[in-house]
């Protein structure tokens, strides 16, 4: 919000949904700032003004003046002359409550459409790397069936309902379920915030301890399913271990490329031909090449078939 001196109150407490899955109560005049949940990380979402909150800027900023203003009101980019200042001339927001604000720019002039749209394209969040598995790629080897790798995007998604259908009958220990921007862990019943289970004819039934946000992170499984699999199914933790520095490692067989799942700093991994950014990845025979080097804190699996020694 800048440098400038800043005055927030709050009549209330305000709940906030955390990335732990858990809610929090900020107390009163404790400004709630929230944050998007992606798969490579947070992007901010600025600061939450509902009826009953104050924000206030010092009246010397000139808020309210004729000059350009720039600002972000729930990610959609806002400037004035042709969105109404929110702003009065006591610095104080008049806006419509119930809002996310951030990046409030002040200019000393009035900027022309084009230097306002190159100042909003400046001011922009960078969006996230979207992970794209790549469809499997039949196999020269003579087989009967090549529909292995599966990734479903579970319907029904509400914000309510906790219980989901895959599509086909998963091989357990290759099951990777993407929720809340982070690999979700699978246990034997009773799942907590995070966690889930799989039950029912085929293991097909997913029983998540939450329910899934309506909109916000991605939310999909990824898994090879049963009676059809190709060669040898592997989950693994390539070696040698993590030490923060290195980032190539091997895996102890060679993979089918297309059945290769890299989970690190908590979310998939996107394998690339070169030059691996982060959160990507290169494979090349056993080895993989991180584009950024793991810590001991973070789990590091691998799940594939294996195609040979």
């Amino acid at each position: 919000m800048g440098i400038d001196p800043v005055t927030f109150a709050r009549n209330s407490i305000a709940p906030r949904f955390g990335r732990d899955g858990l809610v929090h109560n900020i107390p009163v005049d404790c400004p709630r700032f929230d944050f998007n949940i992606t798969a490579t990380g947070d992007l901010p979402a600025g600061i939450f003004i509902n009826a009953g909150s104050t924000l206030q800027f010092s009246s010397s900023n000139g808020l309210s003046d004729i000059n350009t203003l720039i600002w972000f009101e729930n990610d959609v980019a806002k400037s004035t002359p042709t969105d109404a200042n929110p702003f009065t001339s006591s610095g104080i927001y008049s806006g419509v409550p119930d809002k996310y604000i951030k990046y409030l720019t002040k200019m000393d002039r009035i900027l022309t459409a084009a230097e306002i749209a190159t100042v909003q394209r400046a001011l922009t969040d960078i969006p996230p790397i979207e992970f794209v598995i790549v469809p499997p790629v039949p196999p020269v080897e003579e087989v009967t069936d090549h529909a292995i790798f599966v990734k479903d995007v579970p319907t029904g998604r509400n914000g309510v309902q906790t219980v989901f259908t895959l599509s086909n009958d998963p091989i357990l220990d290759s099951v990777m379920l993407v929720c809340f921007g982070i690999v979700c862990r699978r246990v034997a019943s009773a799942p907590g915030n995070m966690e889930y289970t799989l039950s029912g004819a085929g293991n097909r039934t997913i029983t998540m301890g939450m329910a899934p946000l309506t909109t916000g992170p991605p939310f999909y499984v990824m898994y090879n399913r049963t009676g059809s699999q190709f060669g040898t199914f592997v989950k693994e933790t390539p070696s040698p271990p993590m030490n923060g520095s290195n980032t190539v490692f091997q895996l102890s067989r060679t993979p089918i490329p297309e059945s290769l799942f890299v989970v690190c700093f908590g979310v998939p991994l996107e394998l690339v031909a070169a030059s691996p950014g982060q959160m990507q990845y290169t494979l090349s025979g056993h080895t993989i090449t991180l584009g950024m080097a793991p810590t001991a804190s973070y789990p590091f699996i691998a799940t594939y078939s294996a195609s040979g020694p």
